[in-house]
């Protein structure tokens, strides 16, 4: 298929290079859909530089994108665009180089990962071609499954694997969304009564361009070679289940992000929200508002919450002690020696005048029945207590001072 298309496209093919014009393409020896090496799929070496391999994709991808394509050319593009996108992240391009290093040790097989493509290797792709199908398929298959169960994920194919033992019951990996924090003032008589609030949040809602797929083309996405799809992987030190770090989860990974939300599959929204505080609330209390949070950006993933902190402010005039009420009752020295009457205003906003008895004392209580808040339970209301706050002048004249001496 290769040579006809190669032909068509006025190519020639060289060993295992493909030539045009001003273009050079290496062709793996395993000329089959498999991740075996993804240095290999993509015909480059494996000190090639980011130019390089974007170079090398690019060719890859103008040869197999023309013309009458079938599935062998499918599953070598599918290959080239998951090498390409691990290689020419410099973060992942590591990890995989650290998996070579430490795990493919096989002389075999390091000398197909760390050489260049030699005449030998043309040989040998010719006698791979010339074996019979049956022995190609089954030592295709084996070789695959070998680096896939320990590396790379298995691509759509005709081949049926027995899952692993340690993923049987791991569910495909999701998370909650972010909580939202805000905080809000009331007032006191607010507080105890009740009050309805609107406020302003900015939360994370799906991306309208992806729909939250994170990719720039819902079609150009593919599996997590890493998880294999799963979100979750073994931990190389303790052996449980983690969140895969290269897909951060997802189990898929864009060909390329989404322009809008950079990738994420989330973009900030202000919303406005009426929020119901409930009587007797205390201050620095927290409402938890459920599926009002941050939209989570997997897709099993439940909204976060809203937590609203209430900042209750006060002034000093009202304290509440459950259901009783407590406020200061400025009264002078006069009133306090000689008795009268004053007004006070309880949390209803009533006025309830009170007599302030001769003699009264700096921090008396003076009571007032049933002015406080309504118990439900009890079906009945608290007290208001009136504090006398004593008030002393700072400057008494001679005359008063003679007055004080001789009554006391």
């Amino acid at each position: 298929m290769l040579g006809k298309l190669c032909t068509r496209q006025g190519i020639g093919i060289v060993g295992n290079r493909i030539l045009g014009s001003n273009l050079v393409v290496r062709v793996p020896v395993r000329f089959r859909h498999s991740m075996t090496n993804l240095y290999e799929s993509l015909g480059v070496k494996r000190k090639a530089t980011q130019e390089e391999i974007e170079e090398a994709y690019n060719a890859l991808k103008a040869v197999f994108t023309e013309g009458e394509i079938d599935s062998m050319a499918d599953a070598m593009m599918a290959d080239a665009k998951m090498a390409y996108e691990c290689l020419s992240n410099p973060e992942k391009r590591a990890e995989y180089d650290e998996y070579l290093t430490s795990h493919l040790k096989m002389s075999s097989y390091q000398r197909r990962f760390e050489g260049d493509f030699s005449e030998s290797d043309t040989e040998e792709e010719e006698k791979f071609r010339n074996r019979g199908k049956d022995r190609a398929k089954r030592r295709f298959e084996e070789q695959d499954e070998f680096f896939n169960n320990n590396f790379m994920h298995k691509n759509q194919s005709s081949r049926r694997h027995q899952p692993d033992d340690d993923f049987k019951d791991a569910k495909k990996f999701s998370s909650k969304g972010e909580d939202i924090k805000v905080e809000i003032t009331i007032d006191f008589q607010e507080s105890v009564r009740g009050v309805a609030k609107g406020i302003m949040i900015d939360r994370q809602i799906k991306c309208p361009t992806c729909k939250g797929s994170r990719a720039a083309n819902p079609d150009e996405i593919s599996t997590c070679y890493s998880c294999k799809g799963k979100g979750l992987k073994k931990d190389q030190l303790f052996g449980n289940l983690v969140k895969c770090n290269t897909c951060d989860g997802h189990g898929k990974i864009p060909i390329k992000r989404c322009g809008t939300c950079d990738g994420t599959g989330l973009v900030s929204q202000g919303i406005g929200e009426n929020i119901s505080i409930p009587p007797l609330t205390e201050h620095e209390n927290y409402l938890k508002l459920g599926n009002l949070g941050h939209v989570s950006a997997y897709e099993s993933g439940e909204p976060g919450d809203l937590l609203v902190k209430i900042d209750i402010y006060n002034n000093g005039h009202y304290i509440r002690d459950g259901f009783d009420i407590y406020s200061l009752l400025p009264v002078t020295m006069s009133d306090a020696l000689l008795g009268t009457y004053l007004e006070v205003t309880t949390i209803d906003g009533n006025k309830e005048k009170v007599a302030i008895q001769s003699g009264t004392m700096h921090k008396q209580l003076i009571k007032i029945p049933h002015k406080g808040l309504y118990d439900q339970k009890a079906e009945k209301y608290g007290d208001h207590y009136a504090k006398v706050y004593l008030q002393i002048p700072e400057k008494v004249s001679q005359e008063v001072k003679d007055l004080i001496k001789q009554s006391f």
